[in-house]
């Protein structure tokens, strides 16, 4: 542990009153505390590196894309549905995602978690957790980098009507997991959706969400979506779904990214785009032809 201190630090067990009298720039409690473990995995399953955070008078927010530009994350802490909430000023920073994923993996479900920023020690984003059965909660703190305001990315708009499911019905996705390394997911009509993974001459299997009973005038004028996707993108998110406070909505569309909405527990909101293999073909193919004629233009 001593070789990581850099990155973050266990202070162990503390007296709750040091916490409870400092002043802070940003002090926040939830009893939803599983649901940052849970966002803490998704952002480093992600391949996000540095996680970049805003807190502001709205609340906890998060917009990001891995290193490729193949997945994107955008997610709304809101203020008003944490039990304790202050913040004296906009804060824009960032995180190591594998260390703060290993900070967060312990929190377990019915833990209650305080996140703060004290104003002596603004370089640390501080963590206490509170276990229902153990008697004196845990602290843990790790390091932040400021930065000017992190870039949002824009949520892609201009779907059809969403497939809608339950989240019980979304766990269904984790069958899929062991049979092949890639899903082919079909759409012939708004409602209605279809996850395929074939496992050779094994077995296969294939998961409808949504109904098959739709308006008649939609599916005549329905264009069919069929892309091919990493099944684990999809199936990793099962645990976040199981969370959701309402039902899981999933949009697609030719030529744009597979659009995932749920609610983060009763905290917020949680988007997920994901490109399909056909998309990230097809846009390495142009950047390869933009970077040849690049060359060409040189010589």
């Amino acid at each position: 542990m001593n070789n990581k201190k850099y990155f973050f630090e266990m202070s162990g067990i503390q007296s709750l009153t040091d916490e409870q009298t400092s002043n802070f720039v940003f002090r926040a409690r939830t009893k939803d505390g599983h649901i940052v473990k849970l966002l803490g995995e998704l952002i480093h399953n992600t391949g996000i590196l540095q996680a970049p955070f805003i807190i502001d008078n709205e609340g906890i927010k998060l917009s990001a894309a891995d290193a490729n530009a193949h997945q994107l994350i955008n997610f709304t802490l809101y203020r008003e549905n944490f039990q304790m909430w202050k913040c004296t000023k906009p804060l824009y920073f960032h995180v190591n995602a594998t260390h703060f994923h290993r900070m967060v993996k312990t929190i377990k479900k019915k833990d209650y978690i305080t996140i703060y920023i004290k104003d002596d020690d603004v370089c640390k984003l501080c963590f206490c957790v509170e276990t229902i059965d153990e008697a004196a909660p845990s602290f843990t703190n790790i390091h932040i980098q400021y930065c000017l305001q992190p870039q949002v990315f824009s949520v892609p708009e201009g779907y059809p009507a969403p497939t809608t499911c339950t989240k019980a019905e979304y766990q269904k996705m984790k069958m899929l997991q062991i049979i092949s390394k890639q899903m082919i997911v079909t759409s012939p009509y708004p409602g209605l959706m279809y996850f395929f993974c074939d496992g050779g001459v094994v077995y296969d299997r294939k998961v409808v969400l949504g109904s098959e009973y739709q308006d008649e005038e939609i599916k005549k004028e329905a264009e069919e979506f069929r892309q091919t996707f990493s099944t684990s993108k999809l199936t990793s998110l099962t645990k976040c779904a199981n969370q959701s406070t309402s039902n899981i909505k999933i949009y697609c569309k030719k030529n744009l990214p597979l659009k995932i909405k749920m609610t983060a527990a009763s905290l917020g909101d949680l988007v997920i785009c994901i490109k399909s293999d056909e998309r990230i073909a097809l846009e390495q193919k142009m950047e390869a032809e933009k970077t040849r004629m690049k060359k060409e233009g040189e010589e």
